[in-house]
């Protein structure tokens, strides 16, 4: 039991750290935000992180069951730590 669960573990994260040689943005944000970006907003936003602060992405995403203060606060404060135009969560 406690090998796979290890096994399991390494599995995530040599998925995780594929997903940010092609998306760097990725390292900035939690899986859960990184799930709902990729299921609301499609993989293509994640190559291009500086659409993330427009109204109607912002919008989609909190539409998206799960989404509240929280993973917004998540991508604000990756958006600030990745060095891009990031936005006030609480508007």
């Amino acid at each position: 039991m406690t090998y796979q669960i290890a096994r399991q573990i390494y599995q995530r994260e040599c998925i995780h750290r594929e997903q940010a040689f092609y998306y760097p943005f990725i390292e900035y944000l939690s899986t859960r935000t990184e799930n709902a970006i990729r299921k609301s907003l499609g993989e293509d936003l994640l190559a291009a992180p500086e659409g993330f602060s427009q109204p109607e992405n912002l919008k989609k995403m909190i539409c998206w069951p799960g989404v509240g203060s929280v993973v917004l606060q998540n991508l604000a404060d990756g958006l600030d730590q990745a060095g891009y135009e990031s936005f006030d969560p609480k508007k």
